[in-house]
């Protein structure tokens, strides 16, 4: 993707995003109804923001992200799921001004590195072939629980008011339909 912007709509400089990214799959089947899937992605986003630092809305003009993301999921019987993922979020400027400390979601280290691991347990009730109720394998009830090693650039007082990686660690539970 290659897009230019201008923040406000105002004619000037404009902010250019560049992002390249690659993921992969892979699914497979065991004999005895299990599933095994594997997905992984990685992003790379350049930054040229011309007009955000004439707005002084950012205190560096290049910069550029990086996203990894990979998971592995398994699921018995059409039933029963489990999956174990990682993320890991970078960008390689220090920048003061677009990530300054702030309570909660600001950086006291000026930079948006985050990572951490995902966790999900989920039980589609109608799932298997044989189930009375087949034709709602489209209900999932699940639980997902978030785990932050590092959130915008540090694991400790990351956000300059004492805040800890940890403190933004978060469970889900979902009720998912899909239609």
């Amino acid at each position: 993707m290659h897009a230019k912007l201008k923040p406000g709509r105002v004619d000037g400089p404009t902010d250019k995003y560049q992002d390249t990214g690659i993921d992969a799959s892979l699914f497979i089947e065991g004999s005895n109804n299990e599933q095994i899937t594997v997905n992984t992605s990685y992003i790379h986003e350049k930054q040229t923001l011309d007009a955000s630092f004439a707005n002084g809305d950012v205190g560096v003009k290049s910069n550029a992200l990086n996203n990894f993301n990979l998971n592995a999921s398994y699921y018995l019987d059409n039933t029963y799921g489990l999956t174990l993922g990682f993320f890991d979020n970078g960008g390689t400027q220090t920048d003061a001004t677009l990530y300054a400390p702030d309570p909660v979601d600001g950086s006291r280290v000026g930079k948006p590195n985050s990572n951490g691991y995902v966790i999900q347990a989920d039980w589609t009730p109608f799932g298997k072939d044989n189930s009375l109720k087949s034709t709602l394998n489209n209900i999932r009830l699940g639980a997902q629980y978030t785990i932050y090693n590092k959130f915008n650039g540090a694991s400790s007082n990351y956000d300059g008011s004492g805040r800890d990686a940890k403190d933004n660690n978060t469970l889900m539970v979902m009720l998912w339909l899909a239609i």
